[in-house]
């Protein structure tokens, strides 16, 4: 499940995002960011704050075979869901499990979805499980090592998207993990919505930087970006990165990571936050 969620500080904290397996973060119009959720399940979670479609964001879906669910969608966005056949769940057109929360008060902000009844509309409505041949790796791969392939120190650095927008991410050695923040606060998840004490850290074991320049595709400052092809980033783990290269042959292909010399690139085990950045182009990473 491919979920658009709110990246806007009135949408701030959260709801259900500690729960994914795999964040992204990529701009658009209005010089902020958007992330997009993968969920292994979200079976008995409540999800928000719920987004529009943006295009780019379709080619990521593909790369999981994934559902799609968001709040509405751009003009082209709602094209390609067409042209690419995406299997999705939009609020404006299949409105069960959606709603609004009531602790915050503008609809643009406030939007939410029932897990649950998104898995049952997805089972009745689309095929739930990846073909035969499907690599269920998604091209990744994990070790307990993998700092191991990491030569710089990274405690603390930030990746820039234009002059205004960036994310900060600080490590915690006790709990060998990264933490993002965003505007100079932790993002978080509201803990109080599932009868937590506190709102949850969003904990991630690994971070990846994609460099992937964009561009403005019409009035409304809607961005464009090439997300299959190959490129340059880095990969950041246990307090320390190193420079990667990602290829991606189609939409429909998984990305696959290596490093510089193209040795396959290992994960740590854990969550893992993915930043696409136009670096060198408006953008840039500060260790």
């Amino acid at each position: 499940y491919c979920v658009m969620v709110n990246n806007h500080p009135e949408g701030r904290p959260s709801i259900g995002l500690s729960h994914a397996s795999i964040i992204y973060e990529a701009l658009v119009e209005g010089e902020i960011t958007r992330l997009m959720a993968i969920f292994n399940d979200i079976d008995g979670l409540d999800i928000g704050n719920i987004r529009s479609c943006r295009h780019y964001y379709l080619s990521l879906v593909q790369a999981y075979d994934g559902l799609y669910i968001h709040w509405g969608s751009s003009n082209i966005g709602r094209d390609h869901i067409a042209q690419y056949g995406i299997d999705d769940i939009d609020a404006l057109t299949h409105g069960d499990g959606f709603y609004r929360e009531d602790f915050r008060f503008s609809n643009e902000h406030n939007a939410m979805i029932h897990g649950s009844q998104a898995v049952a509309y997805a089972k009745s409505a689309y095929e739930t499980e990846h073909a035969e041949d499907y690599d269920t790796t998604y091209g990744l791969m994990f070790s307990k090592d993998a700092v191991e392939q990491c030569t710089n120190e990274s405690t603390d650095f930030t990746v820039q998207y234009l002059a205004s927008t960036k994310t900060n991410f600080k490590y915690d050695a006790d709990k060998n993990c990264y933490n993002a923040f965003i505007d100079g606060t932790e993002y978080k998840d509201r803990g109080d919505y599932y009868d937590n004490a506190d709102d949850a850290s969003i904990d991630l074991a690994n971070v990846i930087i994609l460099k992937v320049p964009y561009t403005v595709v019409d009035s409304y400052a809607h961005k464009d970006m090439e997300l299959t092809g190959s490129g340059t980033g880095y990969f950041a783990t246990g307090g320390k990165y190193v420079e990667i290269n990602w290829t991606r042959a189609d939409r429909e292909d998984c990305f696959h990571y290596t490093l510089t010399d193209g040795t396959p690139l290992a994960l740590s085990v854990g969550k893992t936050y993915i930043c696409i950045s136009p670096l060198g182009d408006g953008g840039s990473v500060t260790w």
